[in-house]
């Protein structure tokens, strides 16, 4: 266990020491315990300069390799600078193929990078996404597991806004 969290905390220092002429914001929060509570919302800020520029909203998720279950259901709420919830929705991220149990870690038509037994997935929230206004925007993800609480084996959860087409 120890050694996992290490492992994931300079992997995540690797990264995001990486040139990423895409990413405008990218911010991941360790899950504590590997627990993650469905009254337990991640929520990340970011400031917004630029109003002309598309943008890939994404939530990023860490997972083990023994995560019980072939997808993620994550609710997500973006709020914009004057408080107004211009996101509520539920969105479905595949971690494991359901036929063959096989992690998407290392598939790149899933955005996903393997490490070992980590996995680091990608789930869409938003494509092309045009911000209106400048200023603070508030992102909120938790799990949307029915019937299970806490979701055990996510080690870490966060958000990158990134530019569209470069």
């Amino acid at each position: 266990m120890l050694k996992n969290l290490i492992l994931c905390l300079v992997a995540i220092a690797a990264l995001s020491s990486c040139k990423d002429e895409h990413r405008l914001f990218e911010k991941n929060t360790i899950i504590e315990n590997n627990e993650w509570n469905r009254d337990q919302a991640v929520s990340f800020d970011f400031e917004v300069v630029d109003t002309t520029q598309l943008c890939n909203i994404l939530a990023n998720v860490r997972s083990t390799n023994a995560y019980p279950y072939y997808n993620l259901f994550l609710k997500v709420e973006l709020v914009n600078p004057e408080g107004v919830i211009i996101l509520n929705d539920i969105k479905e991220g595949y971690l494991f193929n359901p036929t063959t149990g096989k992690p998407y870690g290392q598939t790149s038509s899933f955005m996903g990078i393997s490490l070992g037994d980590l996995y680091d997935q990608r789930i869409v929230i938003s494509q092309k996404h045009k911000f209106t206004l400048l200023g603070k925007y508030k992102l909120r993800l938790s799990h949307y597991m029915r019937d299970v609480d806490p979701v055990v084996d996510i080690m870490a959860v966060g958000y990158r806004v990134e530019k569209v087409g470069l």
